[in-house]
Formats: C-alpha cells, sequence, structure tokens
C-alpha cells in the first residue's frame, strides 16, 4: 500500500473531523517516536501527524513524511506551511530537539 495518499499540505488541510493532532521535526524518525506516537493512538485513535522544519534539517521534509506516513497508527500526515500546528495535543518539537542531539552525538561518537 502506497501510504504516501497520507500526506497532505496543512494549508490544503480541511478535515470534516479533526482528529487527534501531534507536531513535531521526526528529524530522524526514532524508536522512541514510534512508541510515543503508538501510545497516544492506542489511547486516543489514529493520529494527524504535522510535521515540522527544524532550523538545520538532517533529512528534507518530504523524506520525513513518508516515513511518518508509514506508520500504521498515524492517519494524515500534515506539511508545515511555516504556521504553527493546529490545536496539537502535543508538540513533540523540544523533545525531538534533545533526542536529534543524542542520536546526532551516538553516531559521532561510533564513527570516531
Amino acid at each position: 500500500m502506497d501510504t504516501r495518499s497520507k500526506i497532505v499540505n496543512q494549508a490544503a488541510w480541511n478535515p470534516t473531523t479533526l482528529k487527534p493532532v501531534v507536531s513535531g521535526y521526526f528529524d530522524p524518525l526514532l524508536a522512541l517516536h514510534v512508541e510515543r506516537l503508538e501510545a497516544l493512538a492506542t489511547e486516543l485513535g489514529p493520529l494527524t501527524v504535522v510535521l515540522l522544519d527544524p532550523p538545520d534539517a538532517v533529512l528534507p521534509i518530504d523524506s520525513r513524511a513518508a516515513v511518518v506516513a508509514g506508520l500504521e497508527c498515524v492517519e494524515t500526515v500534515l506539511l508545515s506551511d511555516g504556521q504553527p500546528a493546529p490545536q496539537a495535543r502535543l508538540q513533540f518539537e523540544l523533545e525531538d530537539s534533545v533526542l536529534r542531539a543524542g542520536f546526532l552525538q551516538h553516531v559521532l561518537d561510533r564513527k570516531a
């Protein structure tokens, strides 16, 4: 199944019923992100994920969107147009920055 159909531009999004919204960078998507999203979906139902761009992205937003859209617990992936996430219940941005820094340091340490 091609899950890219789950990906829409935030400006074009007009849901009839708003699904629980989570925002974050997911750059890169880590196992901890998946665990948190799956736990939220178990509690709240299928999720809408607003994908934001960090100041210094490692991966392009289209690549991150394709990976996040592949998660069964995610119903819709909104590509941010620079606007804040609409009615986000949970914002992963700060946590993402910390996780990403730790992940990148781990990669650099292993490379040394």
